[in-house]
């Protein structure tokens, strides 16, 4: 009766080691986790990257394109650059967590250093101007010598945009999840990326406000709020009263062209924030 009874579990051991038709979805089952984190990890990676892209292509495009203007520029052209730029990003909250900075630098009038002649900010991210602020460098050599590894020189005017974003993960936003420990892909983080373009006509150093546009003062307040380079009451600037230290570059007839000087073309981009 023993012996029969140690057969018959010996036989049941026997098939139970043939068995075969459970051991694929156990070995699903311990694979899953490692192909849902590549599947994740790279959908993540294609988001990051193309948002990287953008911010790039903004910054590029922001700086460039306002080097371009011919004659003077206004605060609608502004207005229409990062209005433009916020429509041709598919992040939808930009306004919210990201911030396009442009200014206008040359070198002050005694010819001692870099000047931010003027300065305009679009977006609510808290970032300041790695620069500084309009006005920063008028009367001293506060300001850094070069800008995105370019030197500006007398007669020049550099546009410098400067495009920030605060990225956010699609799965599991948030720096404590498991994810952003396993990954720095999963990680939020802050992007930015800078370019540079001399302006084409030395007119472009000062902003005009011919339609008595309500420019918003979101950008930091100036270094000199009394008296400025831009008119119209953006970011600080266009005081009243005359200006007590009158511009040299200004061209004192810009319908006729004369006195103008033209600066070389180029840019320059950075980033960071990878």
């Amino acid at each position: 009766m023993m012996s029969q009874r140690l057969t018959l579990r010996r036989k049941r051991f026997a098939e139970l080691r043939e068995q075969q038709s459970g051991v694929a979805f156990t070995e699903f089952a311990l694979a899953l986790p490692f192909l849902t984190m590549t599947l994740l990890g790279g959908l993540e990676l294609v988001h990051l990257m193309l948002t990287h892209q953008q911010i790039s292509q903004i910054a590029t495009s922001t700086a460039d394109l306002t080097a371009r203007f011919q004659s003077s520029i206004d605060e609608t052209d502004i207005e229409t650059l990062f209005t433009g730029a916020q429509l041709s990003m598919s992040l939808d909250d930009f306004n919210e967590n990201g911030r396009i900075i442009l200014s206008s630098i040359t070198r002050n009038p005694d010819d001692t250093g870099n000047w931010v002649r003027w300065q305009r900010c679009r977006g609510q991210l808290d970032v300041e101007s790695e620069i500084g602020i309009q006005d920063d460098g008028r009367n001293d050599s506060s300001l850094s010598n070069t800008i995105v590894g370019m030197n500006i020189s007398s007669g020049n005017n550099l546009m410098f945009a400067e495009v920030s974003y605060s990225y956010t993960p699609w799965f599991l936003p948030s720096d404590s999840s498991f994810l952003s420990k396993l990954s720095p892909v999963f990680s939020e983080r802050e992007i930015t990326y800078r370019s540079a373009f001399i302006a084409r006509e030395l007119a472009l150093n000062d902003i005009t406000n011919t339609t008595n546009m309500n420019v918003p003062d979101n950008c930091p307040a100036t270094a000199n709020p009394g008296g400025g380079a831009g008119a119209g009451g953006g970011g600080g600037g266009g005081g009243s009263g005359p200006d007590p230290d009158p511009d040299p570059y200004i061209d004192p007839d810009p319908g006729s062209g004369n006195g103008k000087k033209k600066g070389g073309t180029g840019g320059k981009n950075g980033w960071k924030g990878f």
